[in-house]
């Protein structure tokens, strides 16, 4: 017999635990068990619910905006799709003026970086140098970025 305690929670066998269960343990049939552990197993928790029943909670999904944070931590492009981009577009030679007139580990990036996070300083402090002052506009420029290859 499988049951399982709020308390704890925890399942228990009666062959495996003997007398050793929680006295808030409540029967759970076989069945049931197999199905929670399958759910957990595709990202869903089991938490006490009604009259310290084991039951799944789901996890909410994320909203738009923390895709779009996770997207932007996760960004990566080399120099060459960068550069590409802001040639592309007509701004390379803007950036490249940019990053002159900054100086300092601004202008160290954008010689000597071999890949550009989309939430790197250098690219912060220089995108509104060029023009780019909407975020949206940088990760669009990322996203194109993304697919050049040399």
């Amino acid at each position: 017999m499988i049951r399982y305690s709020a308390t704890t929670r925890g399942f228990y066998d009666s062959a495996l635990h003997g007398s050793n269960i929680p006295p808030d343990a409540v029967e759970v049939a076989v069945a049931d068990f197999q199905a929670l552990l399958a759910a957990q197993s595709n990202g869903a928790r089991i938490v006490p619910g009604e009259g310290g029943a084991p039951t799944l909670l789901w996890p909410t999904p994320p909203t738009p905006e923390e895709v779009l944070e996770a997207w932007r931590a996760r960004t990566v492009v080399s120099a060459f799709q960068a550069k590409a981009a802001l040639y592309n577009r007509g701004k390379l030679n803007d950036a490249e003026a940019a990053a002159l007139v900054a100086g300092g580990l601004i202008l160290l990036a954008w010689q000597t970086a071999t890949e550009y996070p989309r939430l790197s300083p250098a690219i912060v402090a220089l995108a509104p140098t060029i023009g780019i002052t909407d975020p949206e506009d940088i990760d669009d420029l990322f996203r194109e970025a993304a697919v050049i290859s040399a």
